[in-house]
């Protein structure tokens, strides 16, 4: 999920941009001095944001925006340009997407190595959360279960250690932040259901990891910390936006044609103590 404050302009090209004749050594160490600069700035930044409206709010965005590109607007803009960590931002995840394969293949096993480590660290210094006026939650997966979130969200995410390259095992919450997902009650069996009666909170059988989370389970969390809303990415939307929950939970995905799909794009801007939806045009 990307949160940028106050403004993003965004293009997304309708054919595949082409470099042409590229020094891959130079661009190599280009992306290495990118990664380094960028790293050093997202690690002052605290795990959980504080941003301001109007803030425009992407989540999975556009396959046409490298990570290059997220890199380099963060270095231009870094009080404007905000990137919350997700699943994908994970070393296996990408190992098996792809990512992994597409550094060593572009610079070779030395230098893709390099390359992806050093995106990677990048990674591990992101934060997890941020808020809107604090009012409206950002995240990317889901609202985190009291086991591992007891007080507040904001004091729970303090005990989270920078770097953070293994959420599975150095941070139950942050890994549930990644992961988590809104209940859709067909997926239980009468079993579960019974599971989570108590706590709203059920074993996320489609992810195979994490917690599915109740509407009650989202109206306990909200009034515990305060906040209005949550705004979420990580499932992709035919339309490009879901409103859930009794109307407390937004899923946003900015990414059409996903995975060779035909859902569309939509973004969210959050001004005037309103959310407004916006769909990106792709074609």
């Amino acid at each position: 999920m990307s949160v940028t404050s106050p403004v993003c302009i965004l293009k997304v090209m309708s054919q595949a941009f082409h470099w042409g004749q590229v020094d891959r050594n130079a661009l190599s160490k280009c992306l290495l001095a990118l990664c380094r600069d960028a790293k050093e700035v997202m690690a002052k930044e605290p795990r959980m944001l504080k941003l301001q409206s109007p803030t425009y709010i992407l989540g999975e965005s556009p396959t046409s925006l490298v990570v290059a590109y997220l890199l380099a607007q963060k270095l231009l803009a870094p009080t404007k340009f905000y990137i919350l960590r997700g699943n994908h931002e994970l070393r296996s995840i990408q190992k098996m997407f792809h990512f992994h394969l597409e550094c060593i293949t572009k610079f070779g096993e030395g230098l893709g190595t390099q390359v992806w480590d050093a995106v990677n660290e990048c990674f591990d210094v992101l934060p997890l959360a941020a808020t809107v006026d604090d009012r409206i939650l950002c995240l990317h997966g889901g609202i985190p279960s009291p086991l591992h979130c007891p007080g507040t969200i904001e004091q729970s995410l303090k005990g989270v250690p920078v770097p953070l390259s293994d959420p599975d095992s150095q941070s139950p919450l942050a890994w549930e932040m990644m992961w988590n997902d809104p209940l859709h009650v067909e997926e239980l069996t009468p079993e579960q259901k019974k599971e989570g009666e108590t706590t709203g909170y059920y074993f996320n059988t489609r992810r195979g990891t994490a917690y599915f989370f109740t509407c009650k389970a989202l109206q306990d969390f909200l009034k515990k910390n305060s906040f209005s809303f949550v705004i979420r990415a990580h499932e992709v939307q035919q339309v490009g936006f879901q409103v859930q929950q009794k109307g407390k939970l937004l899923t946003v995905f900015s990414s059409s044609h996903y995975c060779g799909g035909s859902n569309e794009a939509a973004c969210v801007l959050a001004h005037n103590f309103k959310l407004r939806m916006i769909r990106l045009d792709t074609t």
